[in-house]
């Protein structure tokens, strides 16, 4: 049996569809679970935090998930059926049309890595958010701190604490993976629950107000 961190960073409140994900994921597990539950504003600090105390509580991963995030029963058994040193959902973000989380880099720049209706398996990636992700403590000696850091762009913007980590895990000659199995399975809550059924990449392609306007006009609140 394997003994899991699942660590929670929030602001103080979680979305329910979240907390009954959670809930039905912890009782389909037969893997000892440690809830590290953090609140704070902070998300470089909460991650960092619960990092340390995973491998201090001698976890052998440490799953993180964002309380916006909701998932399946299964998720936690499928991540580690991967045996990835890190592996994680390719999580659409909120928008409308949706794009992925989930980035290659060609040797120019950052290319979007789409989870399709035929994408299946492991897919190795560049940069990947942590919403939903599983780390494999055994590897965290091994990175260059800081693991997650907020950092400015130069001429502006920022890089989040999420890419920050795949740069160290980068540096460590780690490779990082997603799932899409599990990705297909996962929604992200906001005003509509965003699944891969309202990513297009030819939509991104061609952009337009007038597709983003169709989109929204044909999605109902509440997710589809």
């Amino acid at each position: 049996m394997t003994r899991v961190a699942i660590g929670v960073p929030s602001l103080g409140t979680w979305y329910a569809g979240f907390g009954v994900s959670l809930a039905r994921m912890m009782k389909y597990t037969q893997h000892e679970i440690l809830m590290l539950s953090k609140i704070g504003s902070s998300l470089s600090m909460m991650r960092t935090e619960m990092v340390r105390q995973a491998v201090e509580a001698e976890c052998s991963h440490l799953l993180f998930l964002d309380t916006d995030m909701v998932f399946q029963p299964t998720l936690l058994d499928e991540l580690l059926e991967s045996e990835c040193a890190v592996v994680a959902a390719n999580c659409p973000v909120k928008s409308v049309p949706s794009q992925p989380t989930a980035r290659k880099w060609d040797g120019e720049k950052y290319e979007l890595v789409f989870t399709k209706d035929t994408s299946v398996g492991l897919e190795q990636v560049d940069r990947i958010g942590t919403g939903v992700m599983l780390i494999r403590l055994d590897i965290i000696p091994k990175l260059g701190q800081p693991w997650f850091a907020f950092r400015p762009y130069e001429g502006g913007g920022y890089q989040g604490e999420d890419w920050c980590f795949c740069e160290q895990v980068e540096k460590a000659g780690i490779p990082i993976y997603i799932n899409h199995w599990v990705s297909k399975d996962v929604g992200h809550i906001g005003m509509l629950t965003y699944t891969h059924k309202m990513v297009r990449p030819e939509m991104l392609k061609h952009g337009g107000q007038r597709e983003h306007r169709r989109w929204e006009d044909a999605i109902k609140p509440g997710g589809v």
